[in-house]
């Protein structure tokens, strides 16, 4: 076992500890691999480590993206979000449900909703 595989062992405080895929791919060893098998176990280790990170990242970006919709939705007049709430009730979807999904005021798919409530 490598001394960063050690390292990390010891702060988790002992394997039963090491949790997720970057964890695994750690106690996996660092030096030279014994096998092949070895060497395949590392690798997918390390591949599914960087999956875990990019999927953490995705996760972090998509929160930026739901303040700054929510932050969209928040800007406009009351009454031109109360007749967008009322007519996104019709088909059965809130202006909650399009932030979740970082859908912003502006987006082509509001468009025609957003007209017929500026007009009004």
């Amino acid at each position: 076992m490598g001394l960063l595989a050690v390292a990390a062992l010891a702060a988790s405080g002992g394997p039963a500890r090491a949790q997720g895929a970057c964890g695994q791919a750690l106690l996996l060893g660092s030096g030279p691999p014994r096998s092949i098998a070895e060497a395949n176990r590392r690798e997918e280790a390390r591949i599914a480590c960087e999956r875990e990170r990019n999927a953490a990242a995705l996760g972090r970006q998509g929160a930026q993206a739901r303040v700054a919709a929510r932050g969209k939705w928040d800007e406009a007049p009351p009454a031109f979000r109360a007749c967008l709430e009322q007519q996104l009730a019709r088909f059965e979807t809130s202006m909650e449900r399009l932030i979740q999904q970082d859908v912003y005021l502006g987006d082509p798919y509001l468009a025609e909703l957003e007209a017929y409530c500026l007009s009004r």
